[in-house]
């Protein structure tokens, strides 16, 4: 098993409220693309913070997946 722990630092509540709508799209793509089915969203008791697992039984294929989640995650940042 993998672990990506991902942690945002707000200025603002405004930030915040953009943020917890990007998480939320976030868990949209990787409930609704089954190329991202190993990766898993975990929140952490405040949206600042989330993980992310994967299993790596495959390991090349799922870090592949992992990379190119990041780089679509980064498009909408």
């Amino acid at each position: 098993m993998g672990l990506l722990y991902v942690r945002f630092d707000l200025i603002n509540n405004k930030d915040e409220y953009s943020l917890i709508s990007f998480i939320n799209n976030i868990e949209y793509t990787l409930k609704n693309n089954d190329k991202y089915e190993n990766i898993v969203m975990h929140k952490k008791s405040t949206p600042k913070e989330i993980i992310f697992s994967m299993d790596l039984k495959n390991s090349l294929k799922s870090i592949q997946e992992l990379a190119e989640f990041l780089f679509q995650i980064n498009e909408h940042l």
